[in-house]
């Protein structure tokens, strides 16, 4: 039986992975390099130096082929994020739930990029991670709602914060609770990624 995450064949996709500096992005690709099952000593050291410029780290989910573009978050980078996204199949915008004081700014940059040229087509999917949510006291990457600790985000936060609800007017737009450091959410996020970008 055919299930959702059936493929004839290999694929091939790339991805934008994007967020203001310190979010996770680095942390979170890591997880889906199967770095943290591996050498969680490395996760929290790489973890820790912010990205410069660009990387690229290839990873496999679901019978596809990943390349991802690590993107770094300083502001003086932030212009490059454009430079790949006509070429990707899909977007992962980070987000620190424990950076209540930028989330306008994540905002701004978030809803600047995907109403670039380079987005133009509109179904580019983008998933939404709502990062360090085991910061949040109580909280599971289910998304519960949660009194949390203070300063924190939470999941509903983000949504409303980023306006989710019009960004999903026009592509696939899902936002998911994740923690890099434990893993929660990261892999459900990247399967609906996955499912998304192949049936564009």
């Amino acid at each position: 039986m055919k299930g959702p995450f059936f493929f004839r064949e290999s694929k091939h996709l790339s991805v934008l992975v994007i967020g203001l500096d310190n979010a996770g992005k680095t942390s979170v690709l890591c997880h889906l390099a199967n770095v943290a099952s591996t050498n969680r000593s490395m996760l929290k050291s790489v973890g820790t130096a912010p990205t410069v410029g660009t990387q690229m780290v290839e990873f496999h989910r679901r019978n596809v082929g990943w390349v991802a573009w690590d993107m770094s978050g300083q502001g003086r980078y932030r212009d490059l994020w454009v430079s790949h996204a006509s070429h990707v199949h899909g977007v992962i915008f980070v987000v620190d739930v424990t950076d209540r004081a930028r989330i306008a700014v994540a905002r701004e940059e978030l809803h600047g990029i995907l109403t670039s040229r380079a987005f133009r087509k509109g179904n580019t999917p983008v998933a939404i991670l709502a990062n360090k949510y085991d910061a949040i006291s109580g909280a599971s990457a289910g998304g519960v709602k949660n009194s949390g600790r203070d300063g924190c985000l939470t999941l509903e936060n983000v949504c409303i914060a980023l306006a989710v609800d019009t960004l999903q007017v026009h592509r696939p737009t899902r936002a998911f609770a994740t923690s890099a450091l434990t893993g929660e959410g990261i892999e459900e996020a990247m399967d609906w990624l996955t499912v998304h970008a192949t049936n564009r």
